[in-house]
């Protein structure tokens, strides 16, 4: 499912002398797992952005006012405020992700 993944022989592993066999079954295993993996991925984005539009709607008016600007989002449209606003953590979190060399 998830496009330009290369499946590679686990380090160590081209010194066994495996056969066309064997890596065809690590490869396809390997697939099996990062489409999985990946899934899972999108699973968890999708929940940490529900958890944050829940945060902040737990939020007075005042206080997403005041979160909103310090981060750096300004506006009158609320449901827009809202989408700023997690587009903006978003950003921050793929930021963080770089940093870190993911």
């Amino acid at each position: 499912m998830v496009k330009n993944f290369t499946p590679q022989l686990p380090v160590g592993y081209k010194a066994l002398m495996l056969s066309k066999e064997q890596v065809t079954k690590i490869y396809a295993v390997q697939t099996e797992y990062h489409n999985k993996i990946a899934e899972l991925q999108a699973k968890i984005a999708e929940l940490n952005d529900q958890k944050k539009q829940e945060s902040f709607k737990i939020l007075t008016k005042e206080q997403q006012e005041k979160y909103l600007k310090s981060v750096g989002v300004e506006g009158k449209d609320k449901a827009g405020e809202k989408d700023k606003a997690g587009e903006k953590d978003k950003a921050s979190e793929k930021d963080k992700k770089g940093e870190k060399g993911e």
